[in-house]
């Protein structure tokens, strides 16, 4: 009597790290019965002869254990394929800007700018060139600067010569006015005068910050000003009320030691401002980092580096998932046909693996030639085998897929198991 029930439905327990044999003829090692079906569900498999539910036999248990093993083969295999497929569709829109002379003008690449720009001076640092014709030059004339003021260096523990009592000073800065006001004693000093100024400066925020500076050598103490943001157009003024103390005429701080100023450079020749030394060109991130000299050239080079892990890290998990393969048979020789499946992926992709540099080694792993990997990237033949959804990672995952979805049909059909 010919027995039938379904080998897809021979899955679903663990794995406990051993095959069993080929399974032949299976159901009829539970006796004969006029109708048979396999059922597994979620919880201890059965049989059910004629409505009656019955133990299964060790080796359709067996079976069992062995379809979850290349179930979990499979999940492996396609999670691997699909995560590199869904990385390679844009690692090459990866683009490194590479400079001239890093120490005056360094660059990135901006990811989230547009291709392409046009004419003119956009958000106040933005260049936009619709011809977008790299390379770039880029001059230095003048970098942007915080103002800042420095006071005069006075004898820390010498009694101040501010006026006593209530000292009333202003900071102005982009059209606003902010107010201060500090209490002196006859016995401060210097320093204290210079302190209680900084922490009312520095509780509020004016645009501006305050700190004290001690020459331990020289017992001096130096009241410091300086803008949060560059430009001229945050250039501030310090300046006591009058009739209300000198407390800023006695430190000597609106005296102007940096003045704010706005970066001037120019592209492809055409000049423009910025009040920040931080620009966006076209796709690049530029930062102006000294006056130049001479014109410094931008560009945009691939990113081989960061393309050459990404191509490593699959070399790396396909020795992996054919390791996983060769455990299995190592186990279980009928697996054995898995692990000639996932070597004859290779071989079926082996001249477009060639190209990129990617060869077996006589152990079957494979290995890479990072000249020649570098060389396909920057030839672009690299980003056409990463793009090729039907090549090597594609077949791994289309494998993956079947062995995670339906890992009994395809071991009958890889000839692992009969029943």
């Amino acid at each position: 009597m010919t027995e039938n029930f379904r080998a897809a439905d021979v899955a679903g327990t663990n794995w406990q790290n051993r095959l069993s044999p080929r399974v032949n003829n299976a159901a009829q090692q539970n006796g004969a019965a006029s109708s048979r079906d396999l059922s597994i569900g979620g919880g201890y498999p059965h049989i059910v002869i004629d409505g009656q539910t019955q133990q299964p036999s060790q080796q359709v248990l067996e079976a069992r254990e062995f379809m979850t093993a290349m179930r979990s083969f499979g999940e492996a295999m396609r999670n691997f394929a699909n995560d590199f497929l869904a990385r390679s569709q844009n690692i090459f829109d990866s683009m490194l800007g590479t400079s001239s002379d890093e120490e005056a003008v360094s660059v990135t690449t901006n990811q989230n700018g547009s291709n392409g720009y046009t004419n003119g001076y956009t958000n106040g640092n933005d260049v936009n060139d619709e011809t977008n014709n790299y390379p770039t030059t880029i001059s230095v004339s003048q970098l942007a600067t915080n103002q800042q003021n420095t006071g005069d260096a006075l004898n820390t523990r010498a009694l101040n010569s501010a006026d006593i009592g209530q000292n009333d000073f202003t900071i102005e800065r982009g059209g606003n006015t902010y107010n201060f006001s500090i209490n002196i004693s006859e016995t401060s000093s210097n320093r204290t005068l210079q302190q209680m100024m900084a922490d009312e400066i520095n509780s509020q925020t004016s645009g501006v910050v305050a700190n004290v500076y001690v020459n331990e050598a020289t017992e001096q103490t130096t009241l410091e000003l300086t803008a949060l943001t560059s430009g001229s157009d945050n250039a501030f003024t310090i300046a006591d009320v009058p009739g209300y103390g000198n407390a800023v005429a006695a430190t000597g701080i609106d005296s102007i030691s940096v003045y704010a100023q706005d970066a001037v450079y120019t592209v492809n020749d055409e000049v423009y401002t910025s009040p920040t030394n931080t620009i966006n060109v076209g796709d690049f991130n530029v930062s102006l980092q000294s006056v130049t000299y001479e014109p410094v050239e931008i560009s945009t080079a691939w990113d081989v580096t960061g393309i050459a892990g990404t191509i490593q890290e699959m070399v790396g998990y396909s020795n992996d998932i054919r390791q996983y393969a060769m455990d299995l048979s190592a186990q279980d020789s009928n697996a054995d046909a898995l692990r000639r499946r996932v070597d004859d992926i290779y071989f079926d992709n082996e001249p477009a693996l060639q190209d990129i540099g990617i060869t077996r080694d006589t152990n079957g792993s494979l290995q890479v030639d990072e000249a020649q990997l570098q060389y396909a990237i920057e030839s672009g033949t690299a980003e056409a085998f990463l793009s090729d959804q039907t090549g090597y990672t594609g077949q791994m995952a289309r494998l993956g897929d079947m062995l995670t979805n339906d890992p009994a049909q395809l071991a009958m059909r890889l000839n692992l198991v009969t029943i």
